[in-house]
């Protein structure tokens, strides 16, 4: 089924990117991103992913020993993390948010654009509506959406005058520097587009799943703490925390896992329009032209798909061999948790977000511990969902390990 137009605002240079391309376009964009985003590739994209997180770790405790209390606001900062690790991997340099006491104001337009973009969505079905929103939803974002386009049209051409940096420095571009403008392979617009798309993805999410997987470990205690046990029992020192060694933390996996099922950063629809001759879905006839989707959150909160749905419960996602798997999660309807979606237009970014997720993760809880700052809102958790989720700062107490 083709992606619903109504839920994509199109681009400024008119070229598509991998989120609002249908059909062939897509099928092409996507198949010269593919290499991006191998295993092979992740593989040689760890050091730039490890060496941002450091870089988080060294910035937390510059913060915290300013603070009389070491509070520090933790999605402020997964929001930094998260920009720069993204803006170095396509554009070969990062917005080195993280170094000095650097501010980045590029986090706030994402959200804001991510705001204006759902409403403007949403109005889109209401004539004359359309017409008056649109008008002033492009006078009002005008001077944003187009120093977001200039400072990634310029980036990209930088990346690309650096060329092929070959393994040691592999990145989303490396792939495919050889196939821009080039029989099937990707224009030079296409590319603008997609870089400066990718880097607002892949500011976004992470920064939201991050901050919200601290939230539930702090709320949580017992989870924090068989967590804490994972990590500090299978290092002997932090320097050995990496892309690599974390994919065998079944227990933090499981974290992340049980974040993204009950509070997924994007919870809303993915919205697809029937065909005209309309289908069968689900045992039930839609017309054509019915337009569908599937609310993330709706599907993965439901006591219907799990047990206990509004509960955080990490030990679901464990197999079945593992000492602290719970025979209550037995019946949990484990095909209505697709994080990454699902098909031909899921999402290419879900290993590299858990690489980060995993390493962010394991080094905090290594290194810090951890309790929520008492100037959190009260219901954290309940956050205005647009696009995604707008989080909320995030106060939290950090005090040094000691070993």
């Amino acid at each position: 089924m083709t992606k619903d137009g109504f839920s994509m605002t199109p681009p400024l240079n008119g070229a598509d990117s991998l989120f609002t391309a249908t059909g062939d376009t897509h099928v092409r964009i996507r198949r010269n991103f593919a290499n991006a985003f191998s295993d092979k590739a992740l593989r040689e994209q760890s050091k730039i992913i490890e060496g941002y997180i450091e870089l988080l770790l060294q910035r937390l405790r510059r913060v915290t020993a300013k603070s009389a209390c070491g509070e520090v606001d933790l999605a402020k900062f997964f929001g930094y993390l998260s920009l720069d690790v993204y803006a170095d991997l396509m554009f070969g340099e990062s917005f080195h948010g993280l170094e000095g006491d650097n501010e980045h104001s590029w986090i706030l337009g994402f959200f804001l654009g991510a705001k204006f973009g759902s409403v403007r969505n949403s109005i889109q079905r209401f004539h004359p509506l359309e017409v008056i929103f649109g008008w002033i939803f492009l006078r009002l974002t005008s001077k944003m959406r187009a120093h977001n386009w200039k400072v990634a049209t310029d980036r990209i051409t930088y990346r690309l005058k650096m060329g092929d940096l070959g393994s040691e420095r592999s990145d989303f571009v490396s792939p495919i520097i050889g196939n821009v403008n080039g029989g099937n392979g990707i224009t030079r617009k296409e590319l603008n587009t997609n870089g400066l798309a990718i880097v607002i993805a892949g500011c976004q999410l992470p920064t939201v799943a991050l901050a919200t997987s601290c939230y539930f470990l702090m709320k949580y205690p017992e989870t924090m703490a068989i967590l804490t046990k994972e990590v500090r029992s299978h290092y002997s020192e932090d320097k050995e925390i990496d892309v690599q060694s974390t994919m065998g933390l079944l227990y933090l996996e499981a974290v992340i896992n049980e974040t993204l099922r009950i509070h997924h950063p994007t919870p809303n629809q993915l919205p697809r329009n029937v065909p005209s001759e309309g289908a069968a879905i689900a045992g039930q006839w839609i017309p054509g032209g019915t337009v569908i989707g599937i609310a993330m959150q709706a599907a993965q909160n439901s006591p219907l798909n799990f047990f206990e749905p509004k509960v955080f419960h990490p030990e679901r996602f464990l197999p079945k061999a593992h000492p602290l798997y719970d025979t209550r999660f037995a019946t949990d309807n484990r095909e209505a948790f697709k994080p990454f979606s699902t098909g031909p237009r899921n999402c290419m970014g879900g290993k590299t977000f858990l690489a980060q997720a995993r390493v962010t993760l394991a080094r905090m809880v290594w290194n810090f511990e951890m309790k929520l700052g008492e100037r959190n809102d009260q219901n954290w958790i309940d956050q205005r969902a647009y696009l995604v989720f707008e989080p909320k700062a995030l106060h939290v107490r950090l005090k040094e390990r000691c070993v």
